[in-house]
């Protein structure tokens, strides 16, 4: 990634961010310190801005130099020294801080600028520095172009529905010697800010145009760190459900493999249920086909020694139809109706006489009744 990539991707990270409401802003920046807080010492001095910002106080003829972390005072020496050895004060204060971790601010006493607590509504978030420029004669005892003013958005309180903010602003006829001082001493401000009782009160003084712009080279590492954490995280969650997939397919490979006895048992199931009804069909066919064997000795009683067959047939209702040759086939009928086990006895056509034999040739149908005749031996 080219270092203009890098700047153009924080500076959108930043405009997003800068869109939060302040008290997310606080929270994340919060958190993102414990997270560095608790890293090895090599890798949070990576991930650590690691900046030394000192504060410049004007105390009468003598300059204070103080630590903004904690409020040590580090030097302090009187104004009318030659600049090169006022210059010396703060760079051996800045010793053994890389160039670009370096930050010096102008610290206003009290009594040097005010303070106002506004309270506006929450559409005016994005436009609060024009809004400072309506409000400064209603707010303080100055126009706009006769200070140099900040305005910050603080947490307001839970369910509040309106928006919390502090101006600040100090006389330009004042702030100016101090800055022009400086100036000559050759020594660059990155703000000016006022001074409260526990240290400075976050505002920004100095006009954006002469704040001086230093390198982050650490933007470019930590841009990297992030796109490597995210790379990570999504591996991460990449390797996650890929190991669900897989305990997925174990689990149904199991559900299977308990699942096939059950299937075997259900085909086994079937395979009998389906012999059991075969079973059942050929049985009762058998017991709804009356044996031919029967059915012919039952005739052969029945009919006279002159009489024979010729064909035989018995349908599944038990109806009966033959052929034969008889001396005198009209008495048939009277044969066959005295016998019990046979009903409804009749000739189907006409009688003819068989001009070979000299025998009537007849064709007869009866019903066949299956408990009388398959209680016979």
């Amino acid at each position: 990634m080219s270092a203009s990539m890098a700047e153009r991707w924080a500076s959108g990270w930043r405009g997003l961010l800068l869109r939060l409401p302040v008290g997310w802003r606080l929270t994340l920046a919060e958190g993102w310190r414990q997270c560095v807080a608790a890293l090895p010492s090599g890798l949070g001095q990576l991930l650590r801005e690691g900046r030394l910002q000192l504060v410049l106080i004007p105390a009468g003829e003598y300059w204070q130099l103080f630590a903004a972390e904690g409020r040590q005072l580090l030097d302090r020496w009187p104004d009318r020294l030659p600049a090169e050895l006022q210059r010396q004060h703060v760079l051996a204060a800045m010793q053994g801080v890389a160039v670009e971790d370096r930050r010096l601010w102008l610290g206003l006493p009290a009594g040097c600028g005010l303070v106002r607590e506004l309270q506006l509504p929450t559409a005016a978030r994005h436009s609060l520095v024009r809004i400072a420029r309506f409000e400064m004669d209603r707010q303080t005892p100055f126009r706009p172009e006769q200070v140099y003013f900040d305005i910050r958005e603080v947490p307001a309180a839970t369910g509040s529905s309106s928006l919390q903010a502090r101006l600040a602003v100090a006389p330009r006829a004042r702030l100016d010697g101090w800055l022009a001082r400086l100036a000559d001493l050759g020594l660059a401000l990155d703000g000016v800010d006022l001074l409260e009782a526990d240290g400075l009160a976050g505002f920004n003084l100095l006009p954006p145009p002469r704040r001086p712009a230093h390198p982050r080279p650490r933007r470019r590492l930590n841009v990297r760190l992030g796109l490597c954490l995210l790379a990570l995280l999504l591996a991460v969650a990449g390797q996650w459900r890929h190991n669900r997939h897989l305990a997925l397919l174990d689990m149904r490979a199991a559900v299977a493999a308990q699942q096939l006895p059950l299937r075997q048992l259900a085909e086994l199931q079937r395979e009998g249920l389906e012999r059991g009804r075969a079973a059942g069909f050929l049985e009762r066919r058998r017991q709804q086909t009356v044996p031919v064997v029967q059915v012919l000795a039952e005739l052969s009683r029945r009919l006279p020694d002159d009489t024979s067959l010729q064909r035989l047939s018995i349908d599944a209702d038990g109806r009966l139809s033959f052929l034969g040759l008889a001396p005198q086939a009209a008495h048939l009928v009277d044969v066959l109706k005295a016998a019990s086990d046979l009903g409804e006895p009749g000739f189907q056509g006409t009688i003819l006489r068989d001009p070979l034999s000299g025998k009537e040739r007849f064709s007869m149908t009866a019903q066949l009744h299956r408990p009388a005749l398959e209680s016979r031996p």
